[in-house]
């Protein structure tokens, strides 16, 4: 044949056992990852540990404590607000309250996860005193965190989200 002549071969048809020996293969690899470790004791109890200096920092009004309970990037969605993004604007927020709490509580409900992440579910109360032009207030709620392990093995709350029960108190009106 001479060389500039131009062959043209029919396309092949993929073999149907190459196509499932390739699945096959794709299928094999898939199953061998191993899903993340469920939660440990350990873990379950540096969560339990994290809720309790969650609740004690508030109600001491220890802001700069309870703000390094977040993550360096954290999310904080309370009620009726923006977003707040940052531990530093998570913490900054809480100036506002010119008095601690008078009451401060934390409950856990279910915690599950696995690796590097965790959610808990849970509810709070809180309680303040008036001062200056800020009424007495209290809330009940419930509330969501997403949190994630550290290389020390504590807890930190990548994002919270909560809710009131009910609206908070509020002065009456003309006050």
């Amino acid at each position: 044949m001479p060389a500039d002549t131009l062959q043209v071969h029919p396309p092949q048809k993929e073999s149907p056992v190459r196509a499932l020996t390739a699945v096959a293969i794709l299928l094999l690899i898939s199953a061998c990852q191993s899903p993340p470790p469920e939660l440990s004791e350990a873990d379950r109890a540096a969560i339990d540990a994290l809720a309790a200096e969650y609740q004690a920092t508030a109600k001491a009004a220890d802001w700069d404590g309870w703000k390094d309970l977040f993550s360096a990037d954290a999310v904080y969605m309370g009620q009726d607000a923006p977003p707040l993004v940052g531990r530093d604007a998570i913490g900054e927020s809480m100036n506002v309250f010119p008095n601690p709490p008078t009451e401060m509580s934390v409950s856990l409900g279910a915690v599950d996860g696995g690796g590097k992440w965790a959610w808990a579910q849970g509810s709070f109360h809180f309680a303040m005193a008036a001062a200056g032009d800020m009424p007495e207030m209290s809330m009940t709620g419930s509330f969501l965190w997403v949190l994630e392990k550290q290389s020390d093995g504590t807890w930190l709350v990548d994002s919270e989200s909560y809710n009131s029960d009910t609206p908070p108190e509020m002065p009456p009106e003309g006050t």
